[in-house]
């Protein structure tokens, strides 16, 4: 879908790139292993009629750099919570997640509660488990 812009954020000293557009209760979008936000963006612009959507590229992927530790589901679902923090979004949001980025959301959502307001696993991989 044309007319979405990515940006490169700065999150805790780290180059993320992120897509953020619409108003509106707030869904997070998380792509699979191996991809990027471009996975997502016509269902990105499609919800951005009525949501805030916010796509980003996972840790080590497309436009985001690698994190200084191990990938783990717990590292990678903290580096989507501070993207989140740093684009002022505070409060709940709908999780979305396919394969890896699944495994991401649920994670994320274990590990800190009040940040989910639902969740959805599209083919989802792996657990939340430690």
């Amino acid at each position: 879908m044309s007319g979405l812009a990515d940006t490169i954020r700065t999150v805790r000293g780290r180059a993320v790139r992120c897509r953020d557009t619409g108003d509106g209760p707030p869904v997070l979008l998380l792509h699979g292993i191996g991809r990027t936000l471009a996975d997502f963006a016509e269902l990105h612009g499609r919800f951005a009629r009525d949501h805030r959507v916010i796509s980003l590229d996972l840790a080590g992927h497309g436009g985001s750099a690698p994190l200084d530790g191990p990938h783990t589901l717990a590292a990678l679902a903290r580096a989507a919570a501070d993207c989140l923090d740093a684009l002022g979004v505070p409060g709940p949001v709908h999780l979305v997640g396919n394969s890896l980025g699944g495994a991401v959301a649920m994670r994320l959502a274990v590990d800190d509660p009040a940040r989910a307001a639902s969740l959805v696993l599209v083919a989802s991989a792996g657990s939340a488990a430690r």
